[in-house]
């Protein structure tokens, strides 16, 4: 099996970040203007849309993310210097 690309488009100039959650992949990039970015897919290849979850000047690097507890936590350097998070509940939106 080849590389594919994934639906929508998007690019990145920084690595994106993947992890399991709610059984599904969750991976996400950070936008050129600093926007960030989500997509989900399942076992199958089937992803959803890419759900811009930060505005534009969010994030200055590259988030990381981490599921724990019930919980799916993404981190990232804001362009002031400070760690910002997001995060969300088992099938909740992000808060």
């Amino acid at each position: 099996m080849g590389w594919i690309e994934l639906p929508g488009g998007g690019q990145t100039a920084d690595a994106p970040t993947a992890v399991v959650f709610e059984d599904r992949i969750w991976l996400f990039v950070r936008a050129d203007d600093g926007s960030v970015w989500a997509n989900s897919g399942d076992d199958d290849g089937a992803w959803e849309s890419w759900e811009q979850i930060g505005p534009a000047g969010t994030l200055a690097s590259a988030p990381s993310a981490v599921a724990k507890g019930g919980g799916l936590y993404i981190f990232g350097r804001a362009p002031d210097g400070s760690i910002r998070t997001l995060s969300r509940g088992e099938y909740e939106g992000w808060s």
